[in-house]
């Protein structure tokens, strides 16, 4: 997007149309600004960083820049597999451990 640092902003356009008046799309209608708050690394990107912190406030927040290795992502991987087995069979689908 103009104005964008390397990417870290773009505006997300949603376009409509009518099949009654063809095949075009041209109304834009619930666009919205995307902005990346982290890199691949996990080191912030300002100023879009401090600003999510801000209008978060005291949420606790998740935010992810990848896995630091294959092994990590398969244990990952089985603690969401065995988590979603045990919601399946218990019924009780509290929070991950």
């Amino acid at each position: 997007e103009p104005g964008s640092n390397d990417g870290s902003s773009w505006k997300r356009t949603c376009y409509w149309g009518l099949k009654q008046v063809g095949s075009c799309a041209f109304l834009e209608f619930g666009s919205y600004q995307l902005v990346k708050v982290m890199d691949g690394d996990g080191k912030p990107v300002q100023p879009y960083y401090d600003q999510f912190l801000k209008y978060m406030g005291d949420i606790p927040v998740m935010m992810w820049s990848g896995w630091k290795d294959e092994a990590t992502k398969a244990g990952v991987k089985k603690q969401f597999e065995e988590f979603i087995a045990m919601c399946e069979t218990t019924g009780e689908c509290g929070a991950i451990r």
